[in-house]
């Protein structure tokens, strides 16, 4: 006896055309999310990096600052120790950011598919 599946191969082709533009429209959509999450943690890595790298900049300008004049003719110089550790804290939560973020691309909705279609044709072969 024929299995159902090609007997509806063998008549209605355009189904079977179908469900594999779903599967890989699936593909697509799945590789598109995992594209985006892709460039948002490059995004925030390097912000992080940039935000590090600025901060022990300006970290080692006020030093030489410190080293240069006296604290007590800086108008305000409590900005020296500000501008640095506030650039530090961004770096951190931009990694950290980077951390929780979503890895995007996962292939659990066409194992699922794949398993209802499987399940489905299993059905089939039996009735």
């Amino acid at each position: 006896m024929i299995h159902p599946i090609f007997r509806l191969m063998a008549t209605k082709p355009e189904l079977l055309l179908d469900h594999l533009g779903g599967y890989a429209e699936l593909v697509t959509a799945q590789a598109r999310d995992g594209a985006r999450a892709m460039r948002w943690q490059a995004v925030l890595a390097t912000a992080a990096v940039v935000s590090l790298l600025l901060g022990l900049g300006l970290a080692g300008v006020s030093v030489l600052l410190v080293a240069a004049v006296p604290v007590d003719h800086m108008p305000r110089p409590w900005l020296l120790v500000a501008l640095p550790t506030g650039l530090w804290v961004t770096a951190a939560l931009c990694w950290w950011g980077r951390r929780q973020a979503s890895h995007g691309w996962s292939l659990s909705p066409l194992r699922e598919q794949w398993h209802a279609d499987a399940s489905l044709l299993d059905e089939m072969g039996r009735s």
